[in-house]
């Protein structure tokens, strides 16, 4: 039981940080604002 309910946490925080993180560079980030930051950087800029 309390491995079915770590197992459904940890998906969870999988979900959450899919939000920061940029298929196009392949990086992850913690912070909305690193994420924010890294958007509007040359490297990005210049991938697409």
């Amino acid at each position: 039981v309390v491995a079915e309910r770590e197992q459904k946490i940890q998906t969870e925080v999988k979900e959450i940080r899919k939000v920061f993180f940029c298929e196009l560079c392949n990086k992850q980030y913690k912070l909305a604002m690193e994420f924010e930051v890294h958007l509007s950087s040359y490297d990005h800029n210049h991938r697409k």
